[in-house]
């Protein structure tokens, strides 16, 4: 490999950059799938890059990174070498479903031990199924860089058909003209705030028994990547702040229910009486929202009506109603999150001295799940209950 040997010139540092380089030769520009077709001379650039690599290894005195990168392709390339090279075809027979759902976790994770928790089964029983997916494949699948474990470029290029697949086979499986919410068995995980989870899955979570006693949910705190968890189907739906709904073409979007803003303050408050003013808004101390290092709806409205607040604490909507208590603390929050804890947490709702838009939740789900009856049913009870709640809310009264 003239190239290659040519590249050797130089200072160490560039030849312990040749180590990473060698092993993109074997991995990248010869991929395994292709092994079969290719063997010979995939052989001859391994036993070049092998015996460049172990001639500089021999020349120079790498650092502990160059010596964990030369251990890796050296790893490889004893990988590479057991390795079947046979042109026979697969066997159906062999392929057990199950791989392709330990597959699919094992991408998913990039770990043994978080895919086999994932699944729900021991560490050495996903580890005999990587064995196993290993030998199917012909491929390592995953391999150990420093601490961490990275695909192979044959698992990389296998993750969307592998998601493709389940997808398809769990819509067969599970494909219904109807659903009877009295006697189908179903779960569903939903990703909601804290805040959406008092709107929405409490009142849904009392009606279950009476309507669909074998309808389970597991309810999952808001994180930032549920958009791709959407997609990866590992989650059914969501119920986020309309503003942050994002677009796409695979993913569909309605709102769930619309809240106002109420000023919320502690009952013996010594400075707010039955009302208050925009002036005495901005001069007392004011707990400012902020979910997800975000600010608020209310945040934006306030900066929009230029308002001034003399902010002394920030926190989000779930945490402010437990910090005002006690305090000379004023702020906005939700009226149905303030209805639903007002009485436990010692709070006084007032009507805010100012007008605010309203903030909208959003249920998004992906647009394979649209026309699935049982995930229609659950977004129409969702949205019933929600605007039922806030529709039977009293507004917050003038005074405590």
């Amino acid at each position: 490999m003239p190239e290659m040997g040519d590249r050797t010139e130089g200072c160490g540092h560039r030849r312990l950059l040749l180590f990473s380089d060698a092993e993109q030769v074997v991995r990248v520009a010869f991929p395994l799938q292709d092994a079969r077709q290719t063997h010979s001379s995939i052989q001859t650039i391994d036993s070049d890059a092998f015996g460049l690599m172990t001639s500089i290894r021999a020349r120079s005195r790498p650092s502990s990174r160059g010596s964990r990168l030369l251990s890796a392709c050296l790893q490889h390339r004893r990988e590479f070498r057991s390795m079947p090279t046979t042109n026979a075809p697969l066997d159906l027979n062999r392929v057990d479903l199950n791989l392709l759902v330990a597959f699919d976790a094992l991408m998913a994770e990039r770990s043994v031990t978080a895919a086999a928790a994932r699944l729900a089964v021991g560490q050495s029983a996903m580890s005999s199924t990587l064995a196993r997916l290993r030998k199917l494949l012909n491929d390592p699948i995953l391999v150990r860089q420093g601490r961490t474990m990275v695909a192979t470029p044959v698992a990389e290029s296998l993750v969307q058909p592998v998601q493709k697949t389940l997808t398809d086979i769990k819509s067969l499986l599970s494909q219904r003209d109807s659903f009877d919410p009295a006697t189908d068995h179903r779960t569903y995980s939903v990703m909601a705030s804290s805040y959406a989870a008092v709107a929405v899955l409490h009142p849904l979570l009392v009606q279950l028994p009476a309507e669909a006693p074998n309808v389970r949910l597991r309810i999952q705190p808001f994180a930032e990547e549920y958009a791709e968890q959407l997609t990866r189907h590992q989650i059914d739906l969501v119920i986020v702040p309309r503003e942050l709904v994002p677009s796409g073409p695979d993913l569909c979007s309605e709102a769930a229910y619309t809240d106002r803003y109420v000023l919320a303050v502690d009952q013996e408050h010594p400075d707010v009486g039955e009302s208050i003013s925009v002036e005495q808004f901005s001069e007392l101390p004011y707990l400012a929202t902020s979910p997800d290092r975000r600010p608020s709806l209310a945040e934006l409205n306030l900066d929009l009506l230029g308002i001034p607040r003399h902010v002394e604490v920030t926190t989000s909507f779930e945490l402010a109603p437990f910090l005002i208590r006690g305090t000379r603390l004023i702020t906005l929050i939700p009226e149905t999150l303030g209805r639903r804890i007002a009485p436990a947490t010692g709070l006084r709702l007032l009507e805010p001295p100012m007008e605010l838009q309203p903030g909208t939740e959003t249920m998004v789900w992906t647009k394979r799940m649209d026309d699935d009856p049982g995930h229609a049913w659950l977004r129409q009870r969702m949205r019933h209950f929600a605007n039922a709640y806030i529709r039977d809310t009293p507004p917050a009264p003038a005074a405590g």
